[in-house]
């Protein structure tokens, strides 16, 4: 059984769905000031050219607090 790491998701996470097809979205973060950046499911099904999603991951990579990179990763097909 998969779950989605929120039950407020948009979209619809489906077990019998493939995972073939990777989308990846990412913002980055300035000392939790400055923004940049799309960190959104629909961006990442866009990127990777995503219909139905299998699931959804996130990747978070923080130096001291200071700078941070937000990363959704989109599975699916």
């Amino acid at each position: 059984n998969i779950t989605c790491p929120s039950e407020d998701l948009a979209v619809e996470c489906n077990a019998s769905v493939g995972q073939d097809k990777v989308g990846r979205a990412s913002a980055t973060n300035i000392l939790g000031i400055i923004s940049t950046g799309d960190y959104s499911i629909t961006a990442a099904m866009q990127n990777g050219k995503i219909k139905k999603v299998h699931h959804v991951d996130t990747k978070i990579e923080n130096v001291l607090g200071l700078f941070a990179t937000m990363t959704l990763i989109v599975y699916g097909e």
